[in-house]
């Protein structure tokens, strides 16, 4: 049998600081490599003629689902990955990719992969689904001048496979230099207006015009966008709406974000809920408004019920938030439930953290207050810190020794301590008196 070929294709402009990167993670699986360039100032072309990409040339008429036909039908590959010049898979997941579409059905349309979006520190702001791969097919193209998405043409929806476990693509489009792109604002809130002229029923170009405003920080006008969506939406929405999600979700912020009373956010997440029960963005969102007023009980409720709808059905299109902020609702929930008194629960989650990352600090802390205000003694918490944490790695006890010191906890201090070995005693104190003096810590 033969290996299924693969075109790369891209649109660009002025994508200099990018595209080295968006040519080289798929180079060596790709049977061709597509560059449509819309106009480009830079050295955007230059550096991918470069690179062995094939360049074509196709006006702006503020229309992405145009420009990104045309690259597709310039694709000679049996399937088409279509990512953003922002957009790159690991070296890990791009040698996945080849064994992964070798195993896909003939019925099926494309893939469904995971996204993690990246902020300007590499740190994950939030994550999601997406099609980046799909079968180069005559019937199968982008809709849409802006906001554009993959149909099967003449037949409703797409027959997709989920790998969302397997692949997962990192964007960095949403970093604070590209925030802070006036054109782009504009360009797409111009292409939008134009679309509402015609259209301005349409609820998820209202979404959109929301998305665009919220964007730019002008939460009123973002607001009455969304309301307007809301308004014009479906009575009843198809379980996997992935944009309305993204209107109710974005109208509950930005209604937190000026203040509006709590019956009225509270009645716009019980409408979102009604509408779209299994997606727990909702609650992720509440719980974290509630938290912020110090309403730790409600905070609590809702965070719990976010991680049970994400648990319970999944994140394909829906859990984008929830899944970004699972570390911290977590954390959250353990402060919470020691907040309440409800002392085992709080142990739970904190365990739950630091089984992920042993250097979470809020959790540690949380863990070693909840045994303090419960009377456990230093040697049963020392026992219990040893099934989480490795006491031959001097690491793992530097982080105790050093919590138990910040907490002003001297028996788990004298503890840990001791468990220490003569030498690793004495490189501990003197790096703690270099910091005293100020010295910086090698």
């Amino acid at each position: 049998m033969m290996k299924k070929t693969i075109s790369q294709c891209m649109i660009v402009k002025n994508e200099e600081k990018n595209i080295r990167r968006a040519l080289s993670w798929g180079k060596d699986i790709m049977c061709e490599q597509i560059v449509v360039d819309t106009g480009s100032s830079d050295r955007t072309v230059e550096i991918a003629r470069e690179m062995g990409a094939k360049i074509f040339f196709f006006p702006w008429i503020n229309d992405f689902a145009a420009a990104k036909n045309f690259a597709i039908d310039q694709a000679k590959g049996d399937w088409i990955a279509f990512l953003d010049a922002d957009e790159s898979f690991t070296p890990e997941d791009a040698a996945k990719i080849p064994e992964i579409l070798e195993y896909v059905g003939d019925d099926v349309d494309g893939l469904l992969t995971g996204i993690v979006d990246l902020d300007e520190n590499n740190h994950i702001t939030s994550g999601g689904t997406m099609i980046r791969f799909f079968v180069n097919r005559p019937e199968l193209r982008y809709v849409g001048k802006i906001h554009e998405h993959l149909v099967r043409k003449g037949e409703s929806g797409l027959h997709l496979t989920d790998a969302t476990k397997q692949l997962a693509f990192l964007h960095t489009g949403y970093q604070e230099q590209e925030k802070k792109d006036k054109s782009k604002f504009e360009r797409n809130l111009n292409i939008i207006l134009e679309i509402l002229k015609q259209e301005p029923e349409n609820c998820d170009y209202l979404g959109y015009l929301g998305d665009t405003y919220s964007s730019d920080g002008k939460n009123e006008e973002a607001r009455d966008a969304y309301k307007k969506a809301v308004a014009a939406m479906p009575e009843k929405l198809g379980v996997y709406d992935q944009r309305s999600s993204y209107t109710y979700t974005n109208l509950l912020r930005v209604s937190q974000c000026l203040n509006a009373p709590e019956a009225e956010v509270e009645a716009i997440y019980k409408e979102a809920v009604e509408k779209l029960p299994k997606e727990p963005d909702f609650d992720c969102v509440m719980g974290d408004w509630y938290w912020r007023k110090g309403q730790y009980e409600k905070a609590v409720q809702m965070y719990e019920l976010a991680i049970a709808k994400l648990e319970t059905y999944g994140t394909v299109n829906r859990g984008i938030i929830t899944t970004s902020m699972l570390i911290q609702m977590y954390e959250c929930l353990g402060e919470g439930c020691r907040r309440l008194g409800d002392y085992q629960k709080a142990v739970r989650y904190c365990v739950i953290v630091l089984n992920t990352d042993h250097k979470d600090m809020n959790a540690l802390l949380t863990l070693i207050n909840c045994f303090t205000e419960s009377n456990v003694s230093a040697e049963e918490v020392v026992q219990f810190l040893g099934k989480i944490y490795d006491y031959s790695d001097i690491k793992d006890k530097v982080i105790l020794l050093r919590v138990a010191m910040a907490m002003g906890r001297k028996d788990l201090e004298r503890m840990f301590r001791g468990i220490l070995l003569p030498q690793e005693r004495e490189e501990f104190d003197a790096a703690m008196e270099t910091a005293q003096s100020g010295a910086p810590l090698s």
